[in-house]
């Protein structure tokens, strides 16, 4: 890609990446104690072989 950087600042390439993300409750036992609990996965989203997301120009 090709950004254009303002002169007089210094400037990089980011990327935020997408994220899959699921919430629940998980019940079970441990210790013979039954347990509730809310849990949140998030798993990168992925578009073929690479990360997908948002890219863009930061600068100071």
């Amino acid at each position: 890609t090709t950004h254009k950087v303002p002169a007089g600042k210094i400037g990089y390439v980011a990327f935020k990446p997408y994220f899959k993300e699921v919430r629940g409750t998980v019940n079970g036992v441990v210790a013979g104690t039954p347990i509730t609990q809310k849990i949140v996965a998030q798993s990168p989203i992925k578009a073929g072989n690479v990360c997908d997301g948002l890219e863009y120009l930061a600068y100071k």
